[in-house]
């Protein structure tokens, strides 16, 4: 089940998972998604980076989904985020009428991003004139 966000507000993320909004008719027209997330850190408090070949490399992704259609990915590979890179992040506008669905996906396959409150993230959306 897809959390809600809010729609010309920034919405504070811990962890991974599927993050939703249903447009209105009111929302109707061009929107803008922007995503942030910090990448984990090690335990001594040293940035991880995605050149290490170990459990500590972040692989996040992230999709910014259009009813189900992927209009942004970004990361998900032990080179992308890349070595030493602190945060993972970019926006995308969309064209929407009424209904239209759009998801924020953030996901990986590497257990440093998977453990509880590991990536944090901002999701903004807002509408553009």
């Amino acid at each position: 089940m897809a959390n809600d966000l809010q729609m010309n507000d920034s919405n504070p993320i811990a962890g991974l998972g599927t993050f939703a909004h249903t447009v209105t008719v009111e929302e109707a027209g061009m929107i803008t998604v922007e995503v942030q997330s910090t990448l984990p850190r090690d335990p001594g408090g040293t940035s991880l980076n995605s050149g290490q070949v170990s459990p500590f490399a972040s692989a996040l992704q992230i999709v910014v989904q259009q009813n189900s259609t992927p209009m942004l990915t970004i990361g998900g590979v032990a080179t992308d985020p890349s070595p030493n890179q602190a945060t993972l992040g970019s926006s995308v506008r969309l064209q929407c009428v009424a209904t239209d669905l759009i998801e924020v996906v953030l996901s990986s396959v590497n257990a440093i991003d998977q453990k509880p409150n590991s990536v944090k993230s901002t999701i903004s959306l807002f509408q553009c004139d």
